[in-house]
């Protein structure tokens, strides 16, 4: 599996959106440990969360 190489302030600006997004889904913030098995269901399920697609991973 070839992977593109990512800056990691990319990086940083997909994970914010992505939490971002799934505060507003769940109606309060989120603090480390991040539940990520949650946030990768609902965006995998497609109702709630949309993971952002513009640009990344196209460098």
């Amino acid at each position: 599996m070839k992977v593109p190489w990512l800056p990691k302030k990319k990086i940083v600006r997909y994970a914010s959106s992505l939490i971002a997004k799934y505060q507003a889904v769940v109606q309060h913030p989120i603090a480390p440990p991040i539940p990520v098995e949650n946030i990768i269901e609902r965006v995998q399920a497609g109702n709630d969360v949309k993971a952002p697609r513009s640009g990344f991973g196209q460098e």
